[in-house]
C-alpha cells in the first residue's frame, strides 16, 4: 500500500472515496488508472547480462 501512500493526493482528486474503499481491487484498479506504471514489467536477464528484454508471456 505503500504506492496509495506516494500517490494519496492524486488518488484524492480522481476518487473522492478513498475513505470508503476497503477492496484491494478497487484500489489497485483506482492506481492503475492514476499511475499506468504502477505494475512492474517482467523481464528477463540475457545470458551476457548486459541487457535485460520484455517477457510477453508464460509468467
Amino acid at each position: 500500500m505503500a504506492l496509495l501512500v506516494a500517490n494519496e493526493k492524486n488518488y484524492c482528486n480522481t476518487k473522492n472515496d478513498i475513505k470508503k474503499i476497503w477492496q484491494a481491487d478497487k484500489i489497485l484498479n483506482g492506481l492503475e488508472k492514476i499511475n499506468p506504471n504502477f505494475y512492474p514489467i517482467p523481464l528477463v536477464e540475457k545470458e551476457n547480462a548486459k541487457e535485460l528484454i520484455i517477457r510477453f508471456n508464460n509468467y
